[in-house]
């Protein structure tokens, strides 16, 4: 009898089947992208076809959740439709973590100053050419002053639910500012160990490697980038702020999950897999681990209090309340809130 043919293989491109799959011609791009940014953060020059893979499906998994979020919000709370989603429907997410608010700060302070001085110094040679040149130090001292329109946009969104004003000092500039947690520097110090052992070709990858993101690469026009970005999510309109604030989740989720999974390779005492070439890159039970473990957004210490959980009557959401705080929602403002029950056993004497 004669065997049966072999099924033809699935394309390694294609992820998944179903009505959110990326299509072949897309996933090329992104996967070039997805293996820059591993590798900035922390898995080999090379890594794995089939972890990249796993991570770009959790990309787009998670950038189509925070779309939706943002657009169930929108037509909840504001009880119309609109056409586009902007900044403030995404910036409601992150009011649970500030330290995460903080990063988005900064990122969108670098972006708006990257643009500002580029603009500028396009200016300053033209205006070199023609001799009437004032120089860079007049847009320096005017950059460190002036808030740009995408921080002021997102300001104006996280005081429309921070009720208590408890965020707002993730704004705030210079030696006075707060530091939240210290992420951003251990993440400075893991890259500078990097750098340090790094050879000097593999330095120039490094240096390359860190100029991808998924709204920006090396000699491509950035509209270009945002449009191939959006198109990918298949999302509605949105403003060019919430594309950027898009990108930066996305670069944070890499970064987050990347990280873990080289400290889940470095608990591993003795080899008791076989991995795959090459050995030096990250496995996908690296990746696999990471993600099933939640990152911890925001490393805050605990302070012990006499705080009570209260739940909203209007959104049923939780709110841990002090003694002297305003009884008031935290996430609609409604001032009507029921105490949680508890599990535990209460004993009470009746005299």
């Amino acid at each position: 009898m004669a065997s049966p043919e072999p099924e033809a293989a699935v394309p390694a491109e294609l992820i998944d089947e179903g009505d959110d799959t990326i299509e072949e011609d897309e996933v090329d791009h992104f996967m070039k992208i997805i293996s820059q940014l591993m590798f900035t953060y922390g898995d080999s020059d090379q890594p794995l076809m089939e972890c990249q893979r796993y991570l770009l499906r959790i990309v787009y998994t998670e950038m189509k959740e925070m779309i939706y979020v943002a657009k169930s919000n929108m037509d909840k709370k504001r009880r119309q439709k609109k056409d586009s989603i902007d900044a403030a429907d995404l910036v409601f997410q992150f009011r649970r973590h500030p330290s995460l608010l903080r990063r988005l700060i900064e990122y969108i302070r670098f972006k708006e100053t990257y643009v500002g001085s580029e603009t500028a110094v396009s200016n300053s040679l033209c205006n070199e050419q023609e001799g009437t040149s004032t120089g860079l130090s007049s847009f320096s001292s005017e950059n460190n002053k002036k808030e740009k329109k995408g921080i002021k946009a997102i300001k104006a969104a996280v005081k429309k639910f921070d009720v208590h004003g408890q965020l707002a000092k993730c704004f705030e500039k210079g030696d006075n500012a707060p530091v939240f947690d210290d992420a951003t520097a251990i993440r400075k110090a893991r890259l500078f160990e990097r750098c340090r052992d790094m050879s000097g070709d593999m330095y120039v990858k490094f240096s390359e490697a860190r100029k991808y993101s998924f709204l920006m690469m090396p000699k491509r026009r950035s509209h270009l980038l945002v449009k191939k970005y959006v198109k990918w999510l298949k999302a509605e309109r949105m403003s060019r702020l919430a594309v950027w604030i898009l990108n930066f989740c996305s670069i944070e989720l890499v970064a987050l999950i990347t990280e873990m999974a080289v400290n889940n390779r470095n608990m591993e005492a003795v080899r008791q897999f076989d991995d795959h070439e090459p050995l030096e890159s990250l496995q996908l039970r690296h990746y696999e681990q990471a993600y099933l473990i939640e990152p911890v957004m925001d490393s805050q210490p605990t302070e012990k209090s006499n705080s009570m959980m209260y739940i909203c009557g209007e959104c049923h959401s939780e709110n841990q309340i002090k003694p002297k705080d305003p009884i008031r929602c935290r996430e609609c403002g409604y001032r009507i809130l029921y105490k949680k029950r508890t599990r535990k056993l209460m004993v009470y004497d009746a005299r």
